[in-house]
């Protein structure tokens, strides 16, 4: 009678179809290249549009006017709200004519950041991203800080934010005029 003989650990054959195997559904798996390419440009857009519409939402909620400003040269960003100031009211109506105040009531632009995390400066994840440029009306602005405001009704003035990564991929955030909406889009600037 033979003896069977015993084998202890794998042929190379083995190893080999086991790597191919895995490295078939790797392959699967894994994004391309190409897929990868923008990706991160597109997700600082997502967070800027999310940005931009919480500061539109907050100005509804609470009545108050709120601006998204960006400091381009830290490429940092924070929320701010109007502060609102409580007019001196009279206990009587004035009694002489020389004492009513005919001008319309001071209204203040003193700004404050917001009492949570969004009114702290704050960056983009992905460092390879800058916020580039921002267009409001004629004006384009690639330094400095600059600020767009949301009224009550979510309203905004109408605006451009140019995203930018090291790669030469632009996004282009557009803010509508008067409805505040906003709308993220793979651009090139003509």
């Amino acid at each position: 009678m033979g003896r069977a003989r015993r084998r202890d650990g794998f042929t190379l054959l083995e190893i080999l179809i086991v790597v191919v195997v895995i490295a078939a559904f790797g392959g699967l798996l894994l994004p391309s290249p190409g897929a990868l390419l923008g990706l991160r440009i597109r997700n600082a857009s997502r967070i800027v549009a999310a940005e931009l519409e919480y500061t539109a939402q907050r100005a509804i909620a609470t009545g108050l006017v709120h601006r998204w400003v960006v400091d381009l040269e830290r490429q940092a960003f924070r929320i701010e709200q109007l502060i609102v100031t409580d007019s001196e009211e009279l206990d009587e109506l004035p009694t002489h004519s020389e004492l009513l105040e005919l001008a319309p009531p001071q209204t203040s632009t003193e700004y404050q950041p917001i009492d949570n995390k969004s009114g702290e400066w704050r960056w983009l994840d992905a460092r390879e991203v800058l916020i580039d440029e921002v267009r409001m009306g004629e004006r384009e602005t690639r330094e400095g800080i600059v600020a767009i405001s949301f009224a009550p009704d979510g309203g905004a003035d109408a605006a451009e934010i140019w995203l930018l990564d090291e790669s030469g991929l632009e996004q282009r955030l557009s803010i509508t005029g008067f409805t505040g909406e906003v709308r993220s889009e793979e651009a090139s600037r003509g």
